[in-house]
């Protein structure tokens, strides 16, 4: 039986994700989303408007830090117009460096609920 997970997502990453333009979610692998299993739902919530969309897990990428991620998987898919220069830095102002250091990253592929 699949989960659905509720989270919130900025304004800018919401649109990207709805546009199908962004297919990775940036996450923490912390203890909230060692949970996520591929076939379970996300509802992301737009923090500016309020507005959500559904969408499914179709995988999960585990990284020992933001910028292994985005080498192996690719900048654009991980809703960055350009490649980071310091993804984890840019990554800092979500979570600590100890904190993405401890538990590392995650990519969540998403496919868009129709």
């Amino acid at each position: 039986m699949n989960t659905t997970h509720p989270m919130h997502i900025n304004a800018e990453s919401f649109a990207q994700t709805k546009s199908g333009k962004k297919t990775i979610e940036r996450r923490l692998y912390d203890e909230k989303r060692q949970h996520l299993k591929v076939g379970d739902d996300i509802l992301f919530t737009n923090d500016e408007t309020g507005e959500t969309l559904a969408c499914t897990i179709t995988g999960l990428c585990w990284f020992r830090d933001f910028a292994t991620m985005v080498a192996n998987l690719g900048y654009a898919k991980c809703g960055w117009d350009t490649e980071p220069k310091n993804p984890d830095a840019d990554m800092e102002r979500h979570w600590t460096k100890p904190d993405i250091k401890k538990y590392g990253a995650l990519g969540i592929v998403l496919e868009v609920k129709k």
